[in-house]
């Protein structure tokens, strides 16, 4: 399938945008090349409390007000792991709508392929190096089995889901020819009110 392009994406998501208010995160995947001692790998976490507990994921979290995209998926890499990343590039754009929920979810993808540091476990994640061939679909989302092996191959790409509670009832994916934003180090979503942060403070 060529790759959509991203007005006729906005287009199909547009209608929900205002329907429901709209918690805006990020979703940080931290991969492990063959030149390093990990070998090619991809770091996840067990979530171990709250939304999506018991299940692997990347890192990420609530954009907070004032920060920029890019920032907040390094913030929450680093709160949730203790690792620091590099060589961060904004891949996806996911729109999750849970039925019942009073809210909608707007997730934006980071990859990165650099990173500073030895994951501990945190009061959120626990986390562990797997096989980029062995990924554990079976204890994750089931959304991810759809948009994941896009970004293995390193796409674009944008998706939308409906769930009730943990059932995913439908799902819409594409590999696109841009990226949804193109400045994520500076683009601060419409959430927040107050001015950006210049540098990160841990």
């Amino acid at each position: 399938m060529p790759p959509l392009h991203i007005s006729i994406f906005i287009e199909q998501i547009s209608k929900n945008l205002m329907s429901k208010p709209i918690k805006v995160c990020t979703l940080l995947w931290l991969f492990s090349r063959d030149d390093s001692p990990c070998g090619n790998k991809v770091l996840l976490g067990m979530k171990k409390r709250g939304f999506g507990a018991g299940k692997w994921n990347g890192f990420g979290g609530k954009v907070e007000p004032g920060e920029t995209l890019q920032h907040a998926a390094i913030r929450e890499m680093y709160e949730e792991s203790r690792v620091m990343v590099s060589g961060v590039k904004y891949v996806g754009f996911l729109f999750f709508e849970f039925e019942g929920s009073p809210q909608d979810l707007e997730v934006h993808v980071f990859s990165a392929s650099h990173h500073e540091g030895v994951p501990e476990e945190s009061d959120e994640m626990q986390p562990q190096w797997f096989p980029c061939d062995s990924i554990p679909y079976q204890e994750m989302w089931e959304d991810d089995v759809y948009w994941v092996p896009l970004l293995l191959e390193e796409c674009f790409f944008h998706g939308k889901f409906i769930f009730r509670k943990d059932c995913l009832l439908s799902h819409d994916v594409h590999r696109v020819d841009e990226p949804f934003i193109k400045d994520p180090e500076t683009y601060v979503p419409l959430c927040a009110s107050k001015p950006p942060q210049t540098s990160i403070e841990f």
